[in-house]
Formats: structure tokens, C-alpha cells, sequence
């Protein structure tokens, strides 16, 4: 399974690379890719434009509508690498679980992907496990203007999986955003 961490966003409610943050005497990019590769595998990068971090010594996926949202990364990991299945993550879950994402890689099944959804009904679709096919409907979703994980969402199979069905993790922790500055320190990061 090829592991492809979003890092394309401009980063503005954080008003500085989320990327570079230190975390855990390096970066919050170095560690993730650290993580997933030791635990995983294969790790790349989804970029914005390339050469942007490539000190990290991971693959770069360049995005094909840079600024065009996460679809992106989604759309080059299958595009340009022979994965059957992707790992899809986000630079800013940096408390992410290689355990978790096995976990749901499991539970996918013949379903296109398998992401968490939460009790009231929101999807985790940037910390969830796709297969290639859902290629086509990423590439249609973004032909036709629409950015939206979501919207490829609903025109494949998908193995929604409850929290109930993931007790052993601690989900909120795990599946925490670090957007701002204040979601940093809160979570104890700020070194």
C-alpha cells in the first residue's frame, strides 16, 4: 500500500508551513513520513509545485490542479505510481496510526475505500484507505469542477466504519486537526 501525505495547502489559518512545525525533534512532514514508511511502506508527497519538500527524501506527487483541494492527491497516487491502494493522510494529522490505517485497509473488503465515519455522520475521507478505482470518479469529480472528496465519494463503494467498531483507538486524538496555532499547543506539539 503506497501511504501519500497531503502537503499541496497553503497553510493560512496556521500562517506558516504546518509542514515544518517541529514536532518530535524534527518536522511534522519528517515524522509522518518516518511513521508510514517504517510501519507501511511506500510514502509520497502531494505537492502544489515541485521541489517543495524535497529534503524529505520522500517521492513527490505533483499536483495536476494545484490549489484545486485534496482530489489531487488522490488523482496522482494512482496516476502516477502502480499502487492498487493508497493510504490517504494530511500533513496536519500529525497523531496519525499505522495500526488504524492496517486496521481499515482490513475492513475494506471489495469496497472502493474505507474511511471512519463519525456518529453524527461526517466522513474522515483524509485519513481513509481507497483503491484504484476510484480513480475515474475522482478525475470526473474534479472535470467537472466539483473539489470535493465528498462529492467522489458518493459515486463509489464505500465501507464506512463506525467508531463502535474501532474502540481500541483513541479516534479524537488520532483524527485531531492541527489547523492553528491554538490546535498545536494545545496538543502539547509546541516544542
Amino acid at each position: 500500500m503506497l501511504t501519500v501525505i497531503l502537503a499541496g495547502g497553503r497553510s493560512s489559518r496556521m500562517g506558516r508551513e504546518k509542514a515544518l512545525l517541529p514536532f518530535q525533534n524534527s518536522t511534522m512532514l519528517q515524522v509522518l513520513i518516518d511513521r508510514y514508511a517504517k510501519a507501511l511502506g511506500p510514502v509520497a508527497v502531494s505537492v502544489d509545485e515541485a521541489g517543495r519538500f524535497a529534503f524529505t527524501g520522500a517521492a513527490e506527487l505533483l499536483d495536476p490542479a494545484p490549489g484545486q483541494g485534496p482530489l489531487n492527491g488522490l488523482i496522482s497516487g494512482f496516476a502516477v505510481t502502480f499502487a492498487p491502494e493508497l493510504f490517504l493522510t494530511a500533513t496536519d494529522l500529525p497523531l496519525g496510526d499505522p495500526a488504524l490505517v492496517k486496521r481499515l485497509a482490513a475492513l475494506r473488503g471489495s469496497a472502493d475505500a474505507c474511511l471512519l465515519r463519525w456518529d453524527d455522520g461526517t466522513p474522515e475521507p483524509l485519513f481513509a484507505v481507497y483503491g484504484k478505482s476510484c480513480l475515474p470518479a475522482a478525475r470526473a469529480v474534479m472535470e467537472q469542477g466539483r473539489r470535493s472528496m465528498r462529492a467522489m465519494l458518493e459515486t463509489v463503494s464505500v465501507r464506512y466504519v463506525s467508531p463502535a467498531e474501532l474502540q481500541e483507538f483513541d479516534l479524537t486524538r488520532i483524527l485531531k486537526n492541527i489547523n492553528t496555532l491554538s490546535d498545536y499547543v494545545e496538543l502539547g506539539l509546541l516544542t
